[in-house]
């Protein structure tokens, strides 16, 4: 979870990003991603999609899980929680010993049954250098007017089209 809207750019939002099992949004597989609006509204930004999950055995080791792709991983009242916490964190963490930022944060949670566990919390750093990098910039202006990317070809600078 990161407290501001990575999707909006309104650091009142909040970006939840989650997988079943253990280690997988951190792990870089595709997460169930909700942008939870300051407003109380919520927009689904991407549905998890990895058909295999870790589990960890209460006898030890580790273990495959498989998914399926009914219904999605974060209830409403798993959101509720985590706009609650988030709120919190915003609220407490600032100010405390040891603690030199305002946020946003980068929070490492998850659930356990309905009960939610925080793992750990650090300010989060964005990459400022991946907003002036040419090939990403030159995706965002063919998106802004309505071109097509494909993913099968070069990009080819915008002077070139």
């Amino acid at each position: 979870m990161i407290t501001t809207g990575l999707a909006s750019a309104d650091p009142r939002d909040v970006t939840v990003a989650f997988n079943r099992g253990v280690g997988g949004a951190v792990d870089g597989q595709a997460a169930e991603t909700y942008l939870l609006r300051h407003d109380g509204t919520e927009v689904l930004l991407a549905p998890a999609r990895e058909p295999t999950y870790r589990t960890l055995p209460a006898e030890g080791g580790l273990s495959t899980g498989y998914a399926s792709f009914e219904t999605p991983i974060l209830t409403a009242a798993d959101r509720i929680r985590l706009r609650r916490m988030a709120g919190e964190i915003r609220q407490r963490l600032p100010g405390m010993p040891g603690i030199e930022s305002g946020g946003p944060f980068d929070i490492e949670l998850g659930f356990i049954t309905e009960h939610l566990w925080l793992f750990q919390v650090r300010p989060f750093v964005e990459n400022r250098r991946a907003g002036t990098t040419n090939y990403l910039l030159d995706m965002d202006a063919r998106q802004a007017f309505g071109g097509t990317i494909r993913m099968d070809q070069p990009l080819q600078p915008a002077e070139s089209r």
